[in-house]
């Protein structure tokens, strides 16, 4: 069997009958409006719709009729602010080429219907062969983001910053990295993503990348995107972890605009990836004896 056949029998299964319910029920609500944007289908039995993916915060099928498709993501009940935050980077990027287009939203049911993507995840092993292209489109694309959506200033270095997350604590006490980082001053702030897996970007025909999935944006300083963008890489292709790194900081340099630093962005990069993989011990033990 195909893989996309196989992965289509995944996210079938991972629908459960409440769920399918819950994408009838919205699409029985709307379905001439859907219809209508989607192609010329005015009623339910009109519209398919087939399953691509269930998580805690929404449930997301493709949309087919006659006249063409679509991406419908209906989003669970108490989702509101991760319904919002998507609907709202969608709309506010409309016309950009990095993120799906916009078609349509709807508050009362939360749900965002979005133009259809057709292309390979970038996790899909057949990819590995060229995952330093992969890279730079990466880095193009996430820089392209940077330019793009809202900024706010800040102060202080990313040692300060990341001194606040439990997840980089050990990595803070370690002094090779906090000579490191205390020397590198945000850039400000910026609307990111915070979701870094690589199921998310989506490989086109033409060889770019769109990106997927702006639930769990929140302001984080410039560059936070890029660098776990890094370690999501580093996990899936490991054997050409820096090379792909040289190329994601091109690709990234190439279409950011402002004060962001490239060269030190990847830096912290490389320190994120050693604080997720977990320092070595004779590491820690320096560190907690003040070396």
């Amino acid at each position: 069997m195909a893989t996309a056949d196989r992965a289509a029998e995944r996210a079938a299964d991972s629908f459960t009958s409440a769920d399918r319910q819950m994408v009838t029920d919205v699409c029985s609500r709307w379905s001439s409006q859907i219809g209508a944007v989607v192609g010329r289908a005015r009623a339910l039995d009109e519209l398919r719709l087939t399953p691509v993916k269930s998580s805690e915060e929404a449930l997301c099928c493709r949309v087919d009729s006659d006249g063409g498709q679509a991406f419908l993501k209906v989003f669970r009940p108490g989702q509101d602010a991760s319904y919002r935050r998507e609907r709202d980077v969608l709309t506010m990027l409309k016309g950009n080429p990095v993120v799906p287009r916009h078609l349509a939203h709807c508050d009362d049911d939360r749900f965002v219907l979005s133009a259809f993507v057709d292309g390979l995840r970038a996790d899909r092993g057949e990819l590995a062969g060229s995952s330093v292209h992969l890279s730079y489109e990466m880095g193009r694309c996430l820089g392209r983001l940077d330019a793009a959506l809202p900024k706010r200033a800040s102060t202080g270095t990313w040692l300060s910053y990341l001194e606040k997350y439990d997840a980089y604590r050990d990595l803070c006490t370690w002094s090779p990295a906090r000579d490191v980082l205390s020397e590198m001053p945000l850039c400000g702030m910026v609307l990111s993503r915070c979701d870094a897996a690589l199921s998310n970007f989506i490989v086109t025909e033409a060889g770019t990348i769109v990106v997927v999935d702006f639930a769990r944006s929140r302001f984080k300083p410039r560059g936070w995107d890029l660098v776990h963008a890094h370690a999501a890489l580093m996990t899936r292709f490991p054997d050409r972890s820096d090379k792909d790194l040289d190329e994601l900081i091109a690709g990234f340099a190439d279409c950011h605009r402002g004060a962001a630093r490239p060269q030190e962005l990847g830096r912290v990069a490389q320190l994120l990836v050693m604080a997720q993989a977990g320092l070595p011990q004779n590491m820690l033990e320096g560190a907690s004896n003040g070396h």
